[in-house]
């Protein structure tokens, strides 16, 4: 089958950013990524279909990218030859290539990393457990494990190695919190997370004890705080009768808020960002994004936990692309250029005037599309690590620990 300019362009940004082997396998999924970005949806037929207004015939391609997803041994039988791909050898090259985009141009330092850890369920048959890379509204996954959703696992061991083998990607001296919601508060976690170096920000259970360092009582930690529209900062030891976690707590009660945050992290309580937490809230809209507000991705019929990781990579490498031409485009728009001209990251952007009614991930898709059917696409892109977005406004101090 003839394959149209934009494919060859696809198959060599695959090539030159993850530790794919060359052959079939690499060309089966570079059709996907293709069809994928063309089609502005990642089910099967849909993909098959915007290939094939492209020239070829759908049920060719069709077989061709379900082939590209089978195990190593169905593979086999197919093109005649073993093409292994181990997806997990290409989380810490997506994250690496996320970094370079991160990294603003003549920085000294890494910007800070945030990363949010958290499960998205397909239907009542699969949990993609993932680590997604969180910035500007919105998130890109760069480290999953698919697994029934019915099945007797240890989560906790799946996310440990999960963030391990993201480590060998994240350069010396850069900051990373790793953000966790209520639901996966475990001090296997904590302790995994400081033994890489990193620091926790895990929300925890309002009822958790919490014993501040120079005062003899331990009270839950949601006690600590003083109402609606306060916030307590304080070191101390969590849970000294299981598991103590030493550490600060953080009671943020926003005004017009039901409940406060109550947050354990292990930076010191003068150098601990409240609000921070808030940006854990993006990888909903990064599950919005492969899901339906993106690529589709609740409407796979797949079961087989492999094959949907492996389609997983081709929605994390079509996350990242949408959102890096996204950004683009609305950094362009922002200071009144045509996209097509700005070819570097600008030094500043003017704040926003208004909320964002458009995703960055829509704004790419969009503009992908267009270029993809031009058989052409933006090459110098980037990533914008804005602040934000902080969290219950209108707090009171009441106290900071030691």
């Amino acid at each position: 089958m003839r394959r149209c300019r934009s494919w060859y362009r696809i198959r060599q940004l695959l090539h030159s950013r993850l530790p794919l082997p060359s052959g079939p396998l690499a060309d089966s999924l570079a059709l996907w990524l293709q069809g994928t970005l063309l089609a502005e949806n990642g089910c099967l037929d849909r993909v098959a279909a915007a290939l094939a207004a492209r020239g070829g015939n759908v049920h060719t391609l069709r077989r061709q990218l379900c082939d590209g997803l089978k195990d190593d041994t169905e593979r086999q039988d197919v093109w005649g030859a073993a093409q292994e791909l181990d997806v997990e050898t290409c989380f810490a090259p997506l994250l690496a290539w996320i970094l370079s985009w991160m990294a603003p141009p003549g920085a000294e330092a890494p910007p800070p990393l945030m990363l949010a850890v958290d499960p998205t369920h397909q239907a009542d048959r699969l949990v993609a457990l993932t680590v997604s890379v969180v910035l500007n509204q919105t998130a890109l996954p760069v480290a999953w494990r698919l697994v029934p959703a019915q099945a007797s696992l240890s989560w906790m061991a799946i996310l440990c190695r999960l963030l391990d083998l993201l480590a060998p990607a994240v350069p010396p001296g850069t900051a990373v919190h790793v953000l966790c919601d209520r639901g996966l508060y475990s001090p296997r976690l904590w302790h995994r997370i400081r033994f890489l170096g990193w620091h926790p920000c895990l929300r925890c259970d309002p009822d958790l004890t919490f014993w501040p360092e120079g005062q003899g009582e331990a009270r839950p930690a949601a006690a600590w705080g003083g109402g609606e529209g306060s916030l307590w900062v304080g070191r101390g030891v969590a849970s000294p009768c299981h598991n103590p976690l030493p550490g600060t707590l953080v009671v943020l009660h926003g005004s017009g808020h039901d409940h406060p945050w109550v947050l354990l992290t292990d930076t010191p309580p003068d150098r601990t960002e409240a609000t921070l937490y808030a940006c854990r809230d993006w990888i909903e809209q990064g599950f919005r994004g492969l899901k339906r507000a993106g690529w589709q991705w609740q409407r796979t019929r797949r079961t087989d936990p492999v094959r949907a990781g492996r389609h997983w990579l081709v929605l994390a490498v079509a996350t990242l692309l949408a959102v890096a031409h996204g950004t683009r485009r609305e950094e362009a728009a922002t200071l009144g250029r045509n996209p097509a001209r700005l070819r570097a990251s600008p030094a500043t952007v003017p704040a926003r005037s208004a909320p964002r009614r458009l995703s960055l991930l829509r704004q790419g898709m969009a503009c992908l599309g267009a270029l993809l059917a031009q058989g052409r696409w933006w090459t110098r892109l980037w990533l914008r690590p804005r602040p934000g977005p902080y969290g219950p406004p209108a707090v009171r101090a009441l106290a900071q620990g030691p």
